[in-house]
């Protein structure tokens, strides 16, 4: 895979990759990557993903892509990270209770006009 990298246009004639009966959805996923960024780079990273994850994750994930029209190696991996990690707790919503009115005050300025007497500021 990673002589691959080096040399991505070689994975159209890679034995491996041709032997491998790839589902539906990677042959989409490689010929709308090839045909938009004009290499297999993202197809390869795509491979490499299963380093790291299943095989049935992955390609759940490469379907997801090729359904939303994305053709990169990034997206199918924001799938994998959204069907892998366990849903966040979302926090209890603040109330907001405004009984009371709030008051500001105006700003004095007066300690920066007297910094300005001081100084060479005086028009």
């Amino acid at each position: 895979m990673d002589e691959l990298e080096r040399k991505p246009r070689a994975i159209q004639h890679a034995r491996p990759v041709r032997r491998a009966n790839l589902p539906p959805s990677y042959q989409e996923f490689y010929k709308r990557s090839l045909s938009k960024y004009g290499h297999g780079k993202e197809f390869i990273k795509l491979l490499k993903l299963h380093r790291e994850f299943t095989m049935e994750t992955v390609e759940r994930a490469v379907a997801s892509c090729v359904k939303e029209q994305l053709y990169t190696a990034d997206s199918v991996r924001h799938y994998l990270y959204l069907m892998t990690q366990p849903e966040a707790t979302k926090p209890a919503p603040i109330k907001y209770e405004m009984e009371q009115s709030v008051t500001v005050k105006a700003p004095t300025f007066s300690p920066y006009d007297q910094l300005l007497q001081k100084g060479r500021y005086i028009h």
